[in-house]
């Protein structure tokens, strides 16, 4: 018992030294950006596994000095694979290589929504994702999920472009909306297993909206209800031109560091949906839709991290409606996050 706690020991205080890109066996690229990495990967026709790790993480550790240090692992990775590690932290040993990668590795981290360490993330050569794993693993375990890895049938990106392109019978809905799920994709997989939202985007009828919506609106933040939530959740000024069916709509909104920053769309009650970069940080797909029995106008929109094409990060309802006299602008937001997550606010303002 003594020595094994000894040997232990000693494990954990070599590999506390060492770099990321220093694995005994495994050979991970060093010296390439992310997307000269893609690169390579098309141009040898591999797809691109990742190890995200960081110096604090104990299973890592474990990997680098018992299952990367494998030959078995060596030789299959270097055929199978472009093989990259990512650092998610940041520490004062850092090397030149892990310090260029700080803001990849914070990129990945998003985009691929790593909740554990070490992630080990398969991707095709476009940088899709093909599957997922958070945990640690053995040499038999980890060869074992780079095989499952490798089968068409187990890729989240292949699956989620069949569903796209109209697959919706139950057992396939079934297996990719768990597939979802797993790969941390819980919106997609509530629309996927409860009911499809997608048709909301490019499936809207046109209409001719039955009030004016046109004015330079303030927000009354004593009728408003935020509930425990920020009042920046809601802007603090709206204005509205509203011509035949166009909608421009500029939203003033307070940051987490009281900065105004303004957010403009130009909206169609055509049924179309249009993109909107906002702050550079998202894109937000929205359309307009018609609820004449409320006598308002719904923005329902799905925001998604650039490059992360479908995988929905969240979407939002905006309810407008209008007092008799027109004086009056409620807006009443919900936020879905997936799983059952989010919040509502309700915002009210008052015409210049």
């Amino acid at each position: 018992m003594k020595i094994l706690t000894k040997t232990l020991l000693i494990t954990v205080l070599t590999f506390n030294t060492l770099t990321p890109v220093r694995a005994q066996g495994l050979k991970f690229e060093n010296g390439l950006s992310w997307e000269q990495v893609k690169q390579k990967a098309k141009a040898e026709n591999k797809p691109i596994f990742l190890d995200v790790m960081a110096t604090w993480c104990g299973s890592c550790k474990y990997m680098d000095a018992n299952v990367y240090s494998n030959d078995t692992v060596q030789q299959y990775f270097k055929d199978k694979f472009i093989s990259v590690k990512v650092q998610t932290d940041q520490t004062s040993g850092d090397d030149a290589n892990v310090k260029a990668w700080y803001d990849d590795a914070r990129k990945i981290s998003t985009q691929y929504k790593v909740t554990g360490l070490p992630s080990l993330i398969f991707l095709d050569t476009d940088g899709n994702l093909l599957y997922k794993h958070a945990g640690g693993k053995d040499v038999q375990g980890l060869i074992a999920t780079a095989q499952f890895a490798q089968q068409r049938e187990n890729q989240y990106w292949p699956l989620l472009q069949a569903y796209l392109g109209g697959k919706k019978d139950p057992e396939f809905l079934k297996k990719f909306g768990d597939m979802a799920r797993n790969m941390g994709y819980s919106l997609l997989a509530d629309k996927i297993i409860g009911k499809d939202y997608f048709s909301r985007i490019g499936g809207v009828k046109a209409f001719v909206p039955s009030k004016e919506f046109s004015g330079n609106w303030h927000i009354n933040y004593q009728e408003s209800d935020f509930g425990k939530f920020p009042l920046r959740l809601m802007p603090k000024s709206i204005k509205i031109v509203q011509s035949g069916n166009v909608f421009q709509i500029e939203r003033f909104t307070e940051s987490e560091t009281s900065e105004t920053f303004s957010i403009a769309e130009n909206l169609k009650t055509d049924g179309h949906q249009v993109d909107t970069h906002i702050r550079e940080d998202r894109i937000k797909r929205s359309v307009l839709i018609n609820e004449p029995d409320k006598g308002e106008i719904l923005q329902y929109a799905e925001f998604t991290l650039p490059g992360s094409k479908f995988e929905l990060d969240f979407e939002s309802y905006e309810h407008l409606g209008l007092s008799k006299d027109g004086k009056v602008l409620t807006i009443e937001k919900k936020v879905n996050v997936g799983g059952g997550q989010g919040y509502s606010v309700k915002g009210v303002y008052v015409k210049d």
